[in-house]
């Protein structure tokens, strides 16, 4: 009789994350009978939140799936580089006792980049094994104007014959910009919505009141979700460079005023 798969698999399937979402860690026998693409109901596709450094389901916080090496709103997004690992869940047992634990797998990092043709946008750069990532490398570009209220990730030409190819888009529909909501949409090459994200919202102090949210529309395969969850963290940090920026002031003006007038001449 063959044996059950391990289950510390490499790239958890979107089962999981909804099983992690609702219950109890699964059983060991529950996993190895699990289906990759087993159908889920939408009630069961996890509503991801980002707090601080983590990214967790939002009915079990104490449950992280997802981490980044430093929090979105706490670097200069003109030097701040991230790490973005994955939390992989496995059983142990001791004298007959199972116990879950966890390890991470550093899966990509996203930094700024600039180029000639797309601005400034994001690079992504994949850490773990080619088989286990959509893309080895990959680029987040704004929308129209520089704005990261919109966006769209596409794998960098030198990986494909045909030139760029493209994973995903976010943006607001029609409906959310008449409605002035605080939601967008993230969409795959077909149109389809995959996801959609609340932004952050913040109390009048400027603490958080809200923090952001990513709820899964669909099933996606593990590599899929990954890139997304990346993607959506990149575009957290480019948009909070504007949400961060120094409020302007007296002081504020002046000193931007003496920058652009040089020194004085004797």
């Amino acid at each position: 009789m063959a044996s059950p798969p391990p289950y510390d698999d490499a790239s958890p399937t979107m089962a999981g994350l909804a099983q992690a979402a609702t219950s109890n860690p699964p059983s060991y026998l529950q996993v190895a009978q699990s289906r990759p693409h087993e159908r889920l109901t939408a009630s069961e596709l996890p509503c991801l939140v980002l707090g601080d450094c983590l990214i967790y389901a939002e009915s079990q916080p104490q449950r992280p799936l997802y981490e980044l090496s430093q929090p979105p709103a706490m670097c200069r997004p003109q030097t701040a580089a991230y790490a973005v690992q994955r939390f992989n869940y496995q059983l142990s047992s001791h004298d007959g006792e199972g116990n879950i634990r966890n390890r991470k797998r550093h899966i990509y990092d996203f930094s700024l980049s600039i180029s000639p043709d797309l601005g400034e946008g994001v690079y992504i750069e994949g850490k773990a094994a080619r088989k286990a990532l959509v893309a080895k490398d990959a680029h987040i570009a704004p929308g129209p104007m520089g704005k990261w209220s919109s966006c769209k990730v596409t794998s960098d030409s030198h990986m494909s014959s045909k030139g760029d190819l493209e994973h995903f888009r976010a943006g607001r529909s029609v409906k959310q910009r008449w409605r002035r909501s605080d939601q967008l949409d993230w969409t795959d090459t077909s149109g389809r919505t995959v996801a959609t994200e609340t932004k952050l919202t913040r109390r009048e102090d400027m603490s958080v009141d809200r923090p952001p949210r990513l709820e899964i529309r669909v099933v996606l395969e593990s590599r899929d979700l990954d890139l997304l969850v990346t993607a959506w963290a990149a575009r957290i940090w480019r948009e909070a460079k504007k949400d961060l920026a120094e409020p302007m002031s007296w002081g504020k003006f002046k000193r931007i005023a003496n920058t652009s007038a040089g020194p004085s001449s004797s």
